[in-house]
């Protein structure tokens, strides 16, 4: 087969898939060696980090936000003191669109610019499935039971039980020999 994916694959290979109503794609890691219905199968997942738009390796992935909703005013969960000081000599360095910096005093959490940030876990939806049209309304997808998205979002809606075994947003059982995807988990919510 090979079509797809390449032939001979070795657990240190990266998989992509691409989600047209995400527009975008995403590298799948190897996971496991298994075997599905008695053929050797490389399982291959996503990583957490695909799934946050704020991670510096998939920058400019982002929601464009032009109402200026704050969607998800629990997040980030900065200290009760911090305030925000944007004229401080040290702001001229602080990259306040990485969420490591959100709480830094020369940022004000998730409101970079005009941008409001999306938390981690979620991605929004782009286009309206099965047709060429931007979707009209704010919509966002995460995994199932919100994986992935910080307790400060996820600890407000009741029933999110987040398990990484059983949530995994996309998984591949692909045989390493030909290529072939052998069965295909895709979940979101």
């Amino acid at each position: 087969d090979g079509g797809f994916n390449k032939q001979f694959l070795q657990p240190s290979d990266n998989l992509h898939v691409f989600i047209p109503y995400l527009e975008r794609s995403f590298v799948m890691t190897f996971h496991d060696a298994t075997t599905h219905d008695s053929v050797p199968t490389y399982i291959y997942r996503i990583d957490r980090d695909q799934y946050n738009t704020n991670n510096a390796k998939i920058m400019g992935i982002e929601y464009e936000n032009e109402g200026g909703i704050d969607y998800f005013p629990s997040w980030p969960s900065c200290p009760l003191d911090h305030v925000y000081s944007p004229s401080r000599t040290k702001c001229a360095i602080v990259d306040c669109s990485t969420e490591e910096n959100l709480c830094d005093e020369c940022c004000n959490g998730s409101t970079y610019g005009q941008k409001i940030l999306t938390p981690p876990g979620f991605f929004p939806e782009k286009i309206i499935p099965g047709q060429l049209i931007k979707n009209p309304v704010p919509v966002f997808l995460s995994p199932p039971h919100m994986l992935w998205a910080p307790m400060e979002v996820s600890s407000i809606y009741k029933g999110q039980y987040p398990n990484e075994e059983e949530h995994q947003p996309i998984e591949w059982g692909v045989n390493p020999t030909m290529g072939s995807v052998i069965r295909v988990h895709f979940r979101i919510q």
